[in-house]
């Protein structure tokens, strides 16, 4: 019969242990948590809700603590969410039943989902989309790497023929890293990143994304320019898979706020490269409707819905959705072009006497319908 494991590790989460709990119980058959050294009431509330606890001396290795958490389990399968994670409602439904159909299929190593990281500060806004790994087969040859931000590896000599495939109809949310809370963990993930620098000997390929992220995040945009460029040189020994978009909008983003380099210049670079982003082409799009462009910003903008109207069929074709609300958005702008199409037309020309009288009809045009004219 099949087992599934849910594991997590927790440090200091009274606050989220019950709902991560509750949560994995519609679909697990062993619930673990591996505590790393709470002094909360984490561990009490997590066995009062049905979890088996195991204490995990912590090393600055978050790695180290999840291989722990997997040595603990005896399911078939495993379902390693954070304590600040949980799969939406229907997803808890279909969980058991999706691994079910899908496990006697031997070159499938994992799932990939989809997940939403929420601000619960900010009204559960939706911060960005992204994919990740959270449910694969508990196999000896599969152990996470990395003291932060670890990753999941299969280090069985035929691990190149085993599939991590797209569960599209499976979703989780990740809520920990609302405003209240990110400039701690990133602050706390740039120490560790540095700790494991300073032991590796200096730094490696897989760590100039991280770097990047957390970089950014403190608003230090000359590191994040430097590492993020890094991190694209290297995408392929970075293990970010379909993280490509997010580290060129933190470039592209460091380099608008801080004055370094040729933003519009590289805009068009990364498009070229890069041209299956609709991220980026609504960045370029709205960079050209700064400097007056509107036909390249409707060709832009038209470039990005397409894209984003294309079905995702693998693994190739995931990676962040880090701009939110995007498809509307992308209406919003693409209306507003054809709404001052004349405005641009005298501009795109060179009639800036005729772009000025549009701008003033346009101006009374906004006051008649503010005063009720219209």
């Amino acid at each position: 019969m099949l087992k599934i494991s849910a594991c997590t590790i927790a440090k200091n989460e009274a606050k989220n242990i019950e709902r991560w709990v509750k949560c994995v119980k519609p679909f697990a058959d062993e619930i673990i948590v591996v505590d790393t050294g709470s002094n909360d009431n984490t561990k009490e509330i997590a066995l009062a809700a049905g979890a088996s606890i195991y204490d995990f001396v912590w090393c600055n290795d978050f790695a180290a603590a999840k291989n722990f958490a997997l040595d603990k389990a005896s399911g078939d399968w495993i379902v390693m969410l954070d304590a600040d994670e949980y799969f939406d409602e229907l997803s808890q439904k279909k969980l058991r039943s999706f691994i079910s159909r899908n496990h006697h299929d031997k070159k499938i190593a994992g799932f990939i989902t989809p997940f939403l990281n929420i601000d619960v500060d900010d009204n559960n806004n939706v911060l960005s989309r992204s994919w990740q790994m959270r449910i694969f087969r508990r196999e000896k040859k599969l152990r996470f790497v990395g003291k932060v931000h670890e990753a999941l590896q299969n280090f069985a000599p035929a691990g190149r023929d085993r599939d991590f495939v797209v569960a599209s109809e499976l979703q989780f949310i990740h809520t920990g890293y609302s405003a209240a809370l990110i400039e701690t963990k990133l602050r706390r993930n740039l120490e560790l990143i540095l700790k494991d620098v300073a032991e590796q000997g200096g730094e490696q390929p897989r760590q100039y994304g991280y770097l990047a992220d957390c970089y950014w995040g403190l608003k230090d945009y000359e590191k994040a320019i430097h590492y993020g460029r890094l991190a694209l040189c290297h995408r392929q020994e970075t293990g970010l898979m379909g993280q490509e978009n997010t580290l060129i909008e933190k470039i592209l983003n460091s380099m608008k706020l801080s004055g370094i380099g040729d933003y519009g210049k590289a805009l068009q670079d990364f498009v070229q490269v890069y041209p299956d982003f609709p991220e980026l082409w609504f960045m370029y799009g709205l960079y050209l409707v700064e400097i007056m462009d509107g036909r390249g910003a409707k060709q832009a903008f038209s470039e990005a819905q397409e894209l984003l109207r294309k079905p995702i069929t693998g693994a190739g074709d995931i990676y962040n959705r880090t701009i939110n609300n995007l498809p509307a958005l992308l209406c919003e702008r693409l209306n507003a072009i054809d709404e001052y199409s004349d405005y641009y037309v005298a501009m795109d020309q060179g009639n800036y006497r005729e772009a000025a009288a549009c701008v003033m009809t346009y101006m009374q045009n906004i006051y008649d319908r503010s005063r009720g004219n219209v």
